[in-house]
């Protein structure tokens, strides 16, 4: 019997069943935590998160195929909905990163596992609070005030730019330009600091720009670039 030939897409295809795989695990998971009762190993938990993003770590192997990383971005985006109590974005990670970053600002260093409360558990996750905490001792800002506006300046200066140069590789540098437009005009969308995460929205962008390049090179240099920078970009999402 002839050995069968898989097609170009059988490894999105089952990458794509692992991640759907994995939100419905995660979904589970989440409605585990709301019945108040956690029985759910954190192993398990984070086993549903890598299903979830799997069809992203194709790019380590070769080039994926656009269509197929459409849904996980999509399941991206509505965690937080999902995970939160009553299915309302809302969020006391201000106070907890504030106090982390109160912690880097008082000693001058990032120590892991530094901190009282969450913001002992905040504090493996530096990028965005460390960097907040170096803003305020180096410019000698309040930090209410860098709270109120850098993460939001960043994002203004960081994310549309990202937008257009994903829209500009995918349609035109006339669409491109008009998806800046819908995103600076959706309200609230800078300051929406739940959904954005902090500065975690710009690596999730850079993330997906070079995911876009590595489908629109046919140089094995660039690619290998691309590849880099989704490594490096990916790692700062963790981080965040």
């Amino acid at each position: 019997m002839p050995e069968r030939v898989r097609g170009p897409a059988f490894l999105d295809i089952v990458t794509l069943a692992i991640s759907l795989t994995g939100i419905i695990g995660l979904t589970s998971v989440f409605l585990e935590f709301k019945s108040g009762i956690i029985r759910v190993p954190r192993l398990l938990y984070l086993a549903y998160m890598a299903m979830m993003c799997a069809p992203f770590f194709v790019a380590l192997v070769r080039t994926p195929k656009l269509p197929f990383l459409i849904p996980p971005i999509v399941i991206l985006f509505v965690i937080y909905p999902l995970a939160a109590p009553h299915g309302i974005i809302f969020s006391t990670d201000p106070i907890f990163n504030y106090s982390f970053t109160a912690d880097v600002v008082n000693s001058g260093f990032w120590a892991p596992g530094a901190g009282n409360g969450f913001a002992r558990t905040y504090s493996f996750y530096p990028l965005g609070n460390v960097f907040m905490g170096y803003v305020i001792l180096t410019a000698g800002l309040p930090g209410a005030a860098v709270y109120a506006w850098i993460e939001a300046l960043l994002r203004l200066m960081a994310v549309p730019t990202t937008v257009f140069a994903i829209g500009r590789r995918l349609f035109s540098t006339r669409i491109a330009a008009l998806g800046v437009f819908f995103y600076l005009g959706t309200a609230s969308i800078l300051f929406n600091v739940p959904v954005q995460q902090g500065i975690g929205i710009i690596f999730v962008g850079l993330s997906l720009l070079s995911l876009v390049m590595l489908t629109r090179s046919s140089d094995r240099s660039s690619q290998r670039r691309a590849q880099l920078l989704f490594v490096c970009v990916a790692g700062g999402i963790v981080m965040t």
